[in-house]
């Protein structure tokens, strides 16, 4: 037994290039992460693809938020509060990760599959809709 995690779809994509790509792949690392799991491949693989999502959210974040501060998002605290949830349980499902259970880290991986999906969907979109018609911004 095991949990659907949601596919990347088009509906997803805000309109700003780089951002839609960098969303596509955090999803599909996440959907990576499931798999070595699901899959019990070697510690290793899944160690990598964890240290993958730290360093490319680490980016993909810092991005954002420069974006934010550069054009004074009204919503900046609240968007990189969001942020730091997601940092929070991807470090909370690493620490946990070795002493948790099989079906677990399953959950765990959809948590964080459906946390990114949401956000994207909610802030993020929100975001773009801000840098695209408040700012006239387009990339």
């Amino acid at each position: 037994m095991g949990f659907a995690l949601t596919p990347w779809s088009s509906d997803f994509e805000n309109g700003i290039i780089w951002q839609d790509l960098q969303h596509r792949e955090l999803v599909q690392a996440v959907h990576k992460l499931y798999g070595a799991i699901a899959s019990k491949q070697d510690d290793s693989v899944i160690q990598s693809i964890i240290e993958f999502l730290h360093d490319y959210t680490k980016n993909h974040f810092d991005m954002e938020e420069r974006y934010m501060e550069e054009t004074h998002y009204p919503e900046l605290l609240s968007h990189v509060e969001r942020h730091k949830e997601f940092i929070d349980m991807l470090e909370n499902f690493e620490a946990e990760r070795v002493q948790s259970k099989y079906m677990a880290n399953l959950s765990l991986c959809y948590d964080l599959n459906e946390w990114t999906l949401k956000h994207i969907r909610t802030y993020d979109r929100q975001l773009a809709i801000f840098l695209q018609n408040e700012r006239g911004l387009a990339f």
